[in-house]
């Protein structure tokens, strides 16, 4: 048996350095050779991504090893947060919050103390980059 109709949807993450029309291109390639096939962009939010050696990421560093003895690496990673909003308007803006161990997962939680350490070092982040400017 084959079915008449197949309709799926695909998130594409774009890696730092590339934009919405390479990518497009490529995927009208693979389309063009299926003439039974089309597709049409739904949503589409544009690369942006803080260099990981920027202040605000350097404040959270120093206050997450002040608070806690943790000593994060800055990375550039892929994923959609709510960061690109502020990054868009050419405000700098990572993410720190607890560790991934479970995330996604049965029973995913953050412990108190974890939650706690979070919000210390945005409260001490944010504090600091504000009395730099």
């Amino acid at each position: 048996m084959v079915a008449s109709e197949c309709t799926f949807e695909v998130d594409i993450r774009l890696p730092n350095g590339l934009d919405a029309p390479q990518i497009l291109s490529e995927v009208d390639k693979i389309v063009a050779s299926y003439p039974e096939a089309s597709y049409r962009q739904i949503l589409y939010n544009p690369p942006s991504w803080c260099p990981p050696d920027t202040e605000i990421a350097q404040l959270v560093c120093a206050n997450a090893r002040e608070v806690a003895g943790i000593d994060p690496t800055p990375v550039i990673s892929l994923g959609g947060t709510d960061t690109r909003l502020w990054r868009y308007k050419d405000i700098p803006a990572i993410v720190y919050g607890p560790s991934p161990s479970g995330m996604g997962s049965v029973d995913e939680h953050v412990t108190v103390e974890e939650f706690f350490h979070v919000v210390k070092c945005h409260v001490l982040s944010a504090y600091d980059y504000m009395s730099q400017a």
